[in-house]
């Protein structure tokens, strides 16, 4: 069973290697986490938790409530998708 993994992980990597190649991505670099952690702080000051240092600083509370948004926003997004497509899964030929 660990043979095809193996084999489909190694197929994804190249795959996505050459994609990074052709398309000319780089890696972000510092500025660009700096710039993304002062973003998530903004986020997080929005949604009215105030004197967050750190991640850790946050209450379970609120990571709980956190997640179960995300999770019921993704379940509406796929929800859509599959009325859009007309079909649970793939699409119609």
């Amino acid at each position: 069973i660990l043979q095809p993994i193996l084999y489909y992980s190694e197929v994804v990597y190249h795959l996505g290697k050459q994609v990074v190649v052709r398309q000319n991505f780089t890696l972000p670099g510092k500025a660009d986490f700096l710039a993304a952690e002062t973003q998530l702080f903004k986020v997080l000051e929005y949604v009215k938790i105030k004197d967050v240092k750190s991640l850790k600083d946050i209450p379970l509370d609120k990571w709980k409530s956190g997640a179960l948004k995300t999770f019921e926003l993704s379940s509406i997004f796929v929800i859509g998708e599959m009325i859009g497509r007309g079909n649970v899964i793939g699409y119609k030929d």
